[in-house]
């Protein structure tokens, strides 16, 4: 009998695999496909599951989730050990490629276009499995998010838990949203993975009744969020380790520009700022937190950089200020020790105890020997900083009172930059342009440590600069995120040109209330939308934001309200509440708003052992507000 050669045997093995996967999908099709799906799943996805204990070992369970992308069914089902019956779109459903699957999984078939009689059937069919002791899963948004943001929950969970006594499991996909599978940055497929397996958590929370209504469903599922985002490993851990990343990714690319005449290349930078950090060590001794007084410029940034490798807290303040409102911070803050840009800075602290370092107008750099730092691992290498580590203080707005001193961890910054990155779909190849002066912590986080850390060019506009120049300079530099004041809009409209914003795709503004009047004139003029959003020092400090809307189709999915603060941002929990008993107020009524999530402050410096504003988690703004179905806020003070 002859030798079969090698390719025989190969064939004959590769026919016979194919003959069992089909014996295996006709005979056992329910255990095949979860097999296949759990393998491919954790192959693809680097899973961390949280909070399975919650999902009933046996008996009937709803499980409710957000809607991010169309692996989200298949990442359920991999991260639970029993068959789930999921509620699936009937086109989908239809697919010759997939229908086998979904049948082989029993998955029940629903459409928005069917009519009242087949939505019914549907969710009568799903309230049966429930019953007979099965989980079920349901996208309760009744659509994949286009925008990022938690859509509203349909009603269609409460007709199908309507007096089934059978508990309802919230759920939430956390860093699915940027994923290939998912509509970021408008495209579906067509991107890039981030890393390969990619990183995703799948959190399940506590049982809630099965009577509960979609809007205490979707406040669940939504702080089940703001607790998931503690569980991301990403780039954003911490300032430290971001701003050696970047400068690594950068080297010649301009980091920052700014209205003095500044210009500086990623490795220029963190070059100024190694030679900087051996000056602060040599002078400052022991001193944690560092003043920073100066304006938005290539110095600052340096000095703040220097701050954070040294592993110190950087207070930016600024020098527009007068000496005795600049020492009133810093004693607030606890600073015994400033950073400064020039002379006329450097005499206010001439009568105090102050120990000053001044900038020179140049800054000394050393670029071979940190491309080598940058290059040779070992040699760039550092402690390990802790994300709860304080970072830097800002300060509030003082509308009650004295100006606080607010403490923002590393993990406070990078949540709130990882945040605004997603929901905004920003890339590397941005440029931003901001003209918020120190210490306002919109200008902290965003116009520090937002460029620095998502690798994006910066053009600093400065609060004496006229709206013109600034212009300019956008112009000039091509900038495509834009952040202003709110008060600089009218400015703005009266001396710019539309074409020197052409180049603007989205521009933000803060610090106060924007009339529609206003936001209609600036629109209409530069063709560019206006986006509010809503912050505060202690929420380092974003919270709320508006996102353009996005239209697919005959859908529609709203990101922005006129007169709105906006929606949460990814991470972010809010409620509006009583102000005595805290309790939950019925949507579009008026109570105290308060927010959850990874962004809350550490507390305010002094008072460390005082009252804690945050209550398990909860920060009280001390804003009054109103929440509408569509999860969006409109603050009312």
């Amino acid at each position: 009998m002859p030798e079969a050669s090698f390719a025989e045997i190969l064939l004959g093995l590769l026919l016979g695999g194919v003959l069992l996967v089909l014996l295996c999908f006709k005979f056992i099709p329910e255990k095949f496909v979860r097999g296949l799906n759990w393998l491919l799943m954790h192959s693809v996805y680097r899973m961390r599951v949280v909070g399975a204990e919650n999902i009933p070992a046996q008996g009937g369970a709803l499980i409710v989730c957000n809607h991010v992308s169309f692996v989200d069914p298949a990442l359920l089902l991999g991260a639970v050990r029993r068959p789930i019956r999921f509620l699936m779109f009937r086109p989908l459903y239809e697919a010759p490629l997939f229908h086998p699957f979904a049948r082989a999984m029993q998955a029940i078939p629903i459409s928005g276009s069917d009519g009242h009689e087949k939505v019914a059937e549907a969710l009568a069919e799903a309230r049966r499995r429930v019953e007979q002791g099965e989980l079920v899963g349901i996208f309760a948004e009744g659509g994949i998010t286009r925008t990022g943001h938690l859509l509203p929950f349909r009603s269609g969970l409460e007709t199908i838990m309507k007096d089934v006594d059978a508990p309802i499991i919230p759920a939430y996909l956390d860093q699915v949203w940027g994923s290939i599978f998912s509509f970021a940055q408008g495209r579906f497929l067509w991107k890039r993975p981030k890393e390969v397996p990619y990183p995703v958590t799948v959190a399940f929370g506590r049982a809630m009744p099965g009577p509960s209504s979609a809007e205490q469903v979707r406040q669940a599922v939504q702080e089940l969020g703001a607790d998931a985002f503690s569980y991301r490993r990403t780039e954003f851990q911490n300032i430290k380790d971001g701003v050696k990343r970047s400068a690594r990714r950068g080297l010649s690319k301009v980091c920052v520009v700014d209205s003095i005449g500044g210009r500086a290349s990623f490795l220029e930078l963190y070059s100024a700022a190694r030679v900087l950090l051996a000056q602060i060590e040599r002078e400052l001794g022991t001193s944690e937190r560092v003043a920073v007084v100066g304006c938005p410029s290539v110095q600052t940034l340096a000095a703040n950089i220097a701050l954070a490798l040294s592993n110190r807290v950087s207070v930016n303040l600024d020098q527009a200020d007068e000496a005795g409102l600049t020492l009133q911070l810093m004693q607030a803050a606890e600073v015994s020790s400033a950073i400064v840009m020039d002379e006329a800075t450097a005499a206010k602290f001439s009568d105090s105890n102050v120990k000053v370092i001044q900038l020179p107008p140049k800054l000394r750099t050393n670029s071979l020997f940190t491309l080598l730092r940058l290059c040779t691992p070992f040699l760039g290498r550092g402690g390990e900083v802790d994300r709860d580590r304080e970072a830097t203080v800002v300060f509030t707005r003082g509308r009650t009172g004295r100006r606080k001193a607010v403490r923002l961890s590393h993990g406070n910054i990078c949540a709130n930059i990882e945040s605004v990155f997603d929901v905004l779909q920003l890339s590397s190849r941005d440029v931003l342009g901001i003209a918020v002066p120190p210490p306002n912590a919109f200008a902290v986080t965003l116009g520090v440590w937002l460029p620095l850390l998502a690798g994006m060019q910066v053009v600093y506009g400065r609060s004496e600069t006229s709206a013109a120049d600034f212009a300019e300079m956008i112009f000039e530099h091509s900038v495509t995120l834009l952040l202003l004041p709110a008060d600089s809009l009218e400015a703005f409209t009266e001396q710019v040109a539309p074409e020197k914003l052409a180049s603007v795709r989205q521009v933000f503004v803060g610090g106060a209330s924007v009339s529609e009047a206003a936001a209609i004139e600036f629109q209409c003029k530069f063709d560019v939308q206006l986006f509010e959003g809503y912050g505060a020092a202690e929420l380092a400090p974003m919270a709320l934001i508006n996102v353009p809307d996005y239209d697919y189709g005959k859908g529609r999915q709203v990101g922005r309200k006129l007169g709105s603060a906006g929606h949460p941002l990814p991470g972010v929990a809010v409620k509006v509440v009583t102000e005595v008993e805290l309790e939950p107020v019925p949507v579009g009524e008026e109570g105290l708003l308060l927010v959850k999530g990874p962004n809350v402050m550490l507390g305010y410096v002094g008072e460390e052992n005082g009252l804690n504003p945050v209550n398990n988690g909860w920060f009280d703004t001390g804003d009054r507000a109103s929440l509408d179905t569509d999860g969006f806020v409109t603050i009312l003070n």
